[in-house]
C-alpha cells in the first residue's frame, strides 16, 4: 500500500514538471511533437557531423599550410646561405682573374 502511495506520489510529481500546454496536448497530438522534436535532433545531428567533418579539413588545411609556411623558409634560409657562398665564389673569382692578369 505504502509502495502504491508512494509510486502515486512519483508519477504526480513528475507531471508538475510538465508544462500546462503539453499536459493538456491530446496524445496523438504529443506523439506528433515528440517525432518532430526526434526528426529535428536527428537532423542536427547530421549537420553537427557535416560541420565537424569541415572543422576538420579546415584543421588539416591549415596544418598544411604551416608546413608549407615552414617549407618556404627552410628554402629562403637554405638560398640566402648559398647566396653568400655564390658571392664567396665570385669574388674569389675575380681576385684570381686580377692575379692572373697581374702575372702575365
Amino acid at each position: 500500500m505504502k509502495e502504491k502511495l508512494r509510486v502515486e506520489d512519483l508519477i504526480e510529481s513528475g507531471l508538475t514538471n510538465v508544462p500546462d500546454d503539453i499536459r493538456d496536448t491530446s496524445l496523438p497530438d504529443v506523439r506528433l511533437k515528440l517525432v518532430n522534436t526526434a526528426l529535428a535532433y536527428k537532423n542536427e545531428q547530421v549537420r553537427n557531423n557535416i560541420f565537424e567533418r569541415k572543422l576538420d579539413g579546415a584543421r588539416m588545411q591549415l596544418k598544411k599550410r604551416e608546413s608549407i609556411i615552414q617549407e618556404i623558409s627552410d628554402l629562403q634560409e637554405e638560398n640566402g646561405q648559398r647566396t653568400k657562398e655564390l658571392d664567396k665564389m665570385e669574388r674569389e673569382k675575380e681576385r684570381e682573374t686580377a692575379y692572373a692578369k697581374a702575372i702575365e
